[in-house]
């Protein structure tokens, strides 16, 4: 009773945590036999108000019946797995749609929706293990040609405009690839034309009536 008084009258709230929800175990005869959730971190509004990244963390418990606690103010941030998105830039590439139709296979024991879903993995898989190769950073790539075309007129008594004009057209396909990647991402166009992995999968697997079908479930 004094201790939820005191808790009351100091307004103190409990923390969430993250982790096993029991910090206090007892043993008998070598088996758990009570949990308890006895350890808990409290502050008031204020203190949450000026901490609002604190999270509190139940860890192992280790050598003792009770499970400590850590209370971290400055958490890092764990960013999750970064969502697949098929670039719209990646079509204009010769190499994208033979890529495609080199990983979609065709499982006659499996049902539609299976071939469906294992050939929008490999194609994922391919895709992004192709694409890291294939487009590295475009501002490192930009910079690098902009130095070239620099160079070039250094030279004198050199005939430059070829290598000029070969130059000029990759800085200029570079420009297209970023306005693309993003137009894509800009939230009118990504509701219009969003990511269109379905629509080409569909042209190209063998089983083209499962994609279908896994079209019209989408529109």
């Amino acid at each position: 009773m004094l201790f939820q008084s005191f808790i009351s009258n100091a307004h103190l709230r409990d923390l969430n945590f993250q982790g096993p929800e029991f910090t206090w175990f007892a043993m008998r005869n070598r088996r758990v036999y009570i949990k308890e959730r006895l350890d808990r971190a409290m502050t008031n509004v204020e203190w949450c108000s000026n901490q609002t990244r604190t999270q509190v963390f139940h860890l192992p418990k280790v050598g003792s019946d009770h499970r400590p606690i850590l209370v971290d103010t400055l958490p890092a941030e764990i960013k999750g797995k970064p969502l697949f998105c098929y670039e719209q830039f990646w079509i204009e590439h010769t190499e994208c749609i033979p890529l495609i139709r080199e990983v979609c296979k065709y499982e006659h024991m499996a049902s539609p929706m299976q071939n469906l879903i294992s050939n929008l993995g490999a194609s994922c898989q391919a895709l992004k293990k192709w694409s890291q190769t294939e487009f590295p950073t475009s501002h490192a790539q930009v910079r690098s040609l902009v130095k070239d075309l620099e160079a070039l007129y250094d030279f004198e008594n050199v005939d430059i405009a070829p290598k000029a004009k070969e130059i000029t057209e990759s800085i200029s396909s570079l420009w297209r690839r970023d306005e693309l990647y993003w137009q894509q991402r800009s939230r009118i166009s990504w509701l219009k034309a969003g990511d269109r992995n379905s629509k080409i999968l569909s042209q190209i697997n063998p089983s083209k009536k499962a994609f279908q079908q896994n079209s019209e479930i989408e529109e």
